[in-house]
């Protein structure tokens, strides 16, 4: 069994660079390649993804809500497409994948802003992408939050069929 010398590792390392000298087609490759890749990587994957098509169950007419529906249009994650009747609605066009995000603000929301008692916002997301459903999970949180309010978020994860994960608060996750 032989020992670790650093002088020889030293050796291999020198004869190592002195070939790569002598091949510059496989040093303009090894500098090359991850530069190209940076680039096009930088450019090419987008983490911050905007106008994710929404839809919107609004059970409660009151100020309030049009308040944070108008401020989660004008936040740059969701594009509200379509406006839900029925909780079936929502989640048949989360299920068929033409929607990726279903926001439902109860009936009872008006009424617990005015009494401060925690209003609840109901945030589904399809998370077949989850880059796109992190970062857009945590903005109607905030709009939510401007208005004295919380809002619980539900994430589908999988096919948009698939459902499995529970609800959780999304005021607690990132």
């Amino acid at each position: 069994m032989s020992r670790l010398s650093p002088s020889r590792i030293l050796a291999v390392l020198q004869k190592e660079f002195i070939q790569l000298l002598r091949d510059r087609l496989t040093y303009a490759m090894m500098l090359g390649i991850p530069i190209i890749q940076l680039l096009l990587f930088g450019y090419a994957i987008n983490s911050d993804p905007k106008r994710l098509p929404t839809a919107v169950l609004v059970q409660d007419q009151g100020k309030f809500s049009r308040s944070v529906v108008g401020a989660l249009e004008r936040s740059e994650y969701f594009s509200i497409d379509h406006v839900a009747r029925t909780p079936a609605e929502m989640d048949e066009l989360i299920e068929r994948g033409a929607i990726q995000f279903a926001i439902t603000i109860p009936g009872d929301f008006t009424r617990r802003v005015v009494r401060q008692d925690q209003p609840q916002i109901l945030v589904e997301a399809d998370a077949s992408d989850p880059a796109a459903t992190g970062p857009a999970v945590s903005t109607p949180a905030a709009a939510s939050r401007s208005k004295s309010s919380s809002s619980g978020a539900t994430i589908r994860k999988g096919s948009p069929a698939t459902i499995s994960s529970p609800a959780c608060s999304a005021s607690s996750s990132p």
